[in-house]
């Protein structure tokens, strides 16, 4: 099982690809284009990926906000807050889940 993280920088307000975590030195590396090199946990918030991918194919991670359909044809708005918590609901009763933002760039989507 591979494990996957994001991180949201606090002060760069923008997400990276976590490369690499060392809790020795408490950082993760981020290796990408815009960006090389180590964040420190006091400047970072990682989240997981869930394993779960919403109905266009995008990995669902900790912070995203999701409209969840239910079976019955009602919509709800959540923020995934673990792997496995989308609440009361049971996968049986819903029928397709969708990110539409993330907790650090659309707060306001939960209100």
């Amino acid at each position: 099982m591979e494990l996957k993280f994001r991180a949201w920088h606090i002060e760069r307000e923008k997400y990276y690809e976590v490369s690499a975590i060392y809790f020795g030195m408490q950082a993760i590396y981020v290796n990408e284009r815009s960006y090389q090199g180590y964040c420190y946990f006091d400047e970072i918030i990682i989240e997981q990926y869930t394993r779960i991918k919403d109905k266009n194919g995008k990995e669902i991670y900790v912070g995203d906000i999701v409209e969840i359909t239910f079976i019955w044809d009602i919509k709800e708005k959540r923020d995934v807050t673990s792997a496995f918590n989308f609440g009361q609901w049971t996968w049986d009763n819903i029928s397709t889940v969708e990110i539409i933002g993330n907790i650090h760039e659309n707060n306001g989507l939960l209100k």
